[in-house]
């Protein structure tokens, strides 16, 4: 009879104990294989929509993010108990998302760090030199930088209009963790100034004190931290 389970022939006796038990027992397993089937071809479809030429294509073939998440994809098949296929699919789709986030955290791409630029090359001399009390903003102690949350290295070159053929950049994360290791805590101030200026000042992490004079220490691990590049946007001394 259609829809019957194998081994519960028509004409059974399904109201005696024994026969009962029996098909009900055999329903579950052709049930449980059913599902099973409508799993694997779900995955199966997946792997036709190409998951994995999407996945060689956001890493790039050969690449190390690229081949764990294609081995996630690989498992699809075989990690899975029966009627789970949702359940697997979803979690190869995690599984590249969280590949892509290794991927980004190691080059930096996803951390909550904003660049920092100074004209010319971050020598610690030069920093000690241009660690002074702003001008414009009686109290506030610190060299000039240019700052903003968000714009890239070339904005914050731009906006500066250095005339040095070079210039300095940083991580603030960087520059706040070298300072905080020497029991320093990083401050950058909007002041006035051309393009996007900031005084990057510091405090002494036990007092609170306002430093007026970067130490030797300090300025050797900022020059550390800076790297230096080509300046993008040289514009000549007027």
């Amino acid at each position: 009879m259609a829809g019957e389970p194998t081994g519960c022939a028509s004409g059974d006796d399904v109201g005696t104990p024994g026969n009962a038990a029996g098909c009900a027992l055999a329903g579950a397993q052709q049930a449980a294989d059913a599902q099973r089937g409508q799993a694997l071809s779900l995955i199966a479809n997946v792997f036709t929509l190409g998951l994995y030429g999407s996945v060689e294509s956001a890493f790039g073939p050969g690449s190390a993010p690229g081949e764990r998440a294609l081995g996630i994809v690989g498992l699809v098949p075989f990690a899975g108990e029966v009627g789970r296929g949702v359940g697997l699919v979803t979690d190869a789709a995690r599984g590249v998302q969280e590949a892509r986030i290794l991927e980004e955290t190691a080059s930096g791409v996803g951390q909550a760090s904003n660049w920092v630029v100074r004209a010319g090359l971050a020598k610690a001399e030069r920093l000690q030199a241009g660690f002074q009390e702003h001008l414009g903003a009686p109290g506030v102690f610190g060299f000039s930088v240019q700052y903003e949350p968000g714009r890239t290295i070339e904005e914050l070159a731009a906006a500066g209009r250095f005339p040095n053929g070079q210039i300095s950049y940083a991580a603030d994360t960087a520059l706040s963790d070298a300072a905080r290791n020497l029991g320093y805590d990083l401050a950058l101030i909007k002041t006035p100034g051309r393009g996007l200026h900031y005084t990057l000042g510091l405090r002494a992490s036990a007092t609170g004190d306002i430093v007026q004079q970067l130490p030797d220490d300090v300025a050797q691990a900022f020059e550390a931290v800076f790297q230096q590049r080509d300046n993008p946007f040289i514009v000549p001394r007027q």
